[in-house]
């Protein structure tokens, strides 16, 4: 998958250099799907920062989950860090490093929160998880 990324992306560079050379009605679809990455990526990063920190607060208040609260309100934390640091490094080439790096915190952080509930469920199998 990220190497398809990676081939988009080379993709629309070689779209970049070529409306520098003129060709800027035959590349005006590649230029709006550009455009369009950006603002869905924009936001789907933001729904997720909002999401991790409203299942902090209801973990929060859920019996037995209270500990998970604060892991989940670093990890938003630190997830909203590596979109303010691709953001302000944008011109120095690190905007493709940074957003694998929310990816796979992001990845990581569904995975251990899968794996406590699957632990749960297994220690108390009279569970209402189940």
């Amino acid at each position: 998958m990220l190497q398809a990324l990676d081939l988009q992306r080379a993709r629309q560079r070689g779209e970049r250099s070529s409306l520098d050379q003129g060709d800027q009605r035959e590349m005006a679809p590649g230029r709006t799907g550009g455009q369009l990455d950006n603002a869905v990526s924009s936001l789907g990063l933001l729904v997720l920062v909002i999401a991790a920190f409203f299942l902090a607060a209801a973990l929060r208040r859920t019996h037995g989950w209270e500990r998970w609260a604060c892991p989940t309100r670093w990890t938003a934390v630190l997830i909203t860090a590596f979109a303010v640091a691709s953001v302000m490094t944008q011109d120095a080439g690190f905007t493709d490093l940074l957003a694998r790096r929310v990816a796979a915190l992001g990845a990581a952080a569904l995975a251990l929160l899968a794996i406590g509930i699957l632990r749960r469920t297994r220690a108390r199998p009279d569970s209402s998880l189940r």
